[in-house]
């Protein structure tokens, strides 16, 4: 309902919205992720159904790769290299 209204408002670009709208969402990744493989991790929370090691350092690795792709893109808006 929220999204629906914001692209309502007058003179607002709806695409701009929706990729502005997906340029947040990725930024926001690498932290749920790590979420995500924190829990997945846990043997406490999971027992014996918690990751195992070969697919925690999977996902710390996806975590840490779309962190620096993150800072990369960041680096590249500020400085006026992106479109």
């Amino acid at each position: 309902m929220v999204g629906a209204g914001v692209v309502m408002i007058p003179g607002l670009d709806p695409i701009g919205a929706i990729v502005g709208s997906q340029y947040l969402q990725g930024l926001f990744l690498p932290i749920v992720l790590a979420f995500i493989v924190s829990l997945a991790s846990s043997k406490a929370l999971l027992g014996e159904h918690a990751s195992p090691r070969w697919l925690r350092l999977t996902g710390w690795g996806a975590v840490g790769l779309l962190g620096v792709l993150n800072v990369l893109v960041l680096v590249a808006n500020l400085l006026g290299l992106a479109n």
